[in-house]
């Protein structure tokens, strides 16, 4: 069965690497969703969730989805 928090995690951290280059905050490389430490995990896992209750509870459609577009990158 699908850990849909799990899942939403993951794509936010590789959504996340993909923008910056896969550099973390410091300009270092980050490490694959595979190796992140246990703590890190937990942070991106409970963001997701965060994310995830909010749209749930707010009634967020597919469309209202597309409306929202996607923030450049500083210096963009």
């Amino acid at each position: 069965m699908l850990n849909l928090n799990l899942y939403l995690s993951e794509m936010g951290y590789m959504t996340y690497a993909k923008t910056t280059d896969n550099k973390n905050y410091q300009g270092l490389p980050m490490p694959t969703w595979e190796t992140l430490p246990v703590p890190q995990k937990t942070a991106w896992i409970n963001a997701a969730a965060a994310i995830r209750r909010r749209v749930v509870r707010n009634g967020m459609s597919a469309e209202q989805d597309e409306e929202i577009p996607p923030v450049a990158a500083k210096g963009d």
